[in-house]
């Protein structure tokens, strides 16, 4: 596995295929007052995002369920 996903966490050992999957994980490990750790809540259901365009997608799910 390791030569599939070279990236690895120093925290916790855990291991990426990308670099950038790795540098979003390393943000799980900051404390919650860190300002590098962002979080975008969305509005309608309280739910948490560490990158603003998932939470974009999430977004969706609601514009959908509003269609129904």
């Amino acid at each position: 596995e390791e030569h599939r996903c070279p990236y690895k966490c120093d925290e916790c050992g855990r291991r990426f295929t990308l670099k950038g999957g790795l540098t979003s994980h390393k943000k799980t490990h900051l404390s919650d007052d860190d300002p590098l750790k962002k979080r975008f809540p969305c509005a309608i259901c309280g739910r948490i995002f560490f990158q603003k365009g998932h939470l974009n997608m999430h977004k969706k799910l609601h514009s959908d369920d509003e269609k129904e």
